[in-house]
């Protein structure tokens, strides 16, 4: 049997969002069918519009090639516009042309996209238990993937973080003050650190506690934003 019978290598991978974000392989390897075209088509159609609520749920079996669409969409959207990429989509064009011949206005769609600058997809990972940090998480890796650091907003967490930084440099005396304090509650000061890079609202609420402490009674309330939709805005 097996002489006769073979695994396709293009099903041999799981799609991670996270970590396959522009990888063009994946995207050669899609092959569509009449009902993903037509699932495409609805996500490229509210992508042209760009206003208005276009929240969707996508729901189907494990296997079915849910996350291996939603890349394909993130890639029309996102990529470099640039000759090798291109030269991408024009072969997943062809495919869909095969698949669902009559439905031009799938084609049409991600050509006026391609048209257009490259979008910033932000991936939320539900393994935050706090919804706020889940958004400052995703949109400060989406910046990092596409090296946009420089932009990032100010947040109280990066804001907490400069601050130590600073005292690391220029006031030693209030940088030992903090790690002694710190001890005190049984934290290290690099646990703070990496919980104030993880926008860890316990990590901030500390921060906050002792600040005054370290500053003769002054309170940590910086120029910055922490609510997720001005962030985004």
């Amino acid at each position: 049997m097996k002489n006769f019978v073979n695994v396709d290598t293009r099903f041999q991978k799981s799609i991670n969002l996270t970590l396959d974000t522009g990888d063009m392989a994946l995207v050669n390897r899609y092959i569509p069918t009449r009902s993903s075209v037509s699932i495409l088509k609805q996500y490229l159609t509210n992508i042209v519009r760009g206003q208005g609520e276009h929240a969707t749920i996508l729901i189907g079996p494990y296997g079915k090639g849910k996350s291996h669409l939603l890349l394909l969409v993130m890639a029309i959207a996102s990529l470099d516009r640039n000759e090798q990429n291109e030269k991408v989509l024009e072969e997943l064009k062809d495919r869909i042309k095969i698949a669902d011949a009559e439905n031009v206005k799938t084609i049409e769609l991600i050509d006026k996209i391609w048209t257009k600058k490259k979008f910033l997809p932000v991936i939320i990972m539900s393994s935050y238990s706090d919804l706020n940090q889940a958004f400052l998480m995703a949109l400060n890796d989406a910046l990092k993937r596409e090296e946009l650091q420089d932009i990032t907003p100010d947040t109280y967490y990066s804001v907490a973080i400069k601050r130590i930084e600073t005292w690391q440099n220029e006031y030693p005396s209030t940088y030992q003050k903090l790690k002694l304090t710190l001890s005190e509650k049984s934290i290290t000061l690099q646990k703070l650190m990496i919980g104030l890079r993880q926008f860890d609202k316990n990590s901030l609420s500390l921060f906050s506690e002792i600040y005054p402490e370290l500053t003769s009674g002054s309170k940590f309330n910086p120029l910055a934003q922490l609510e997720v939709l001005p962030l985004y805005k």
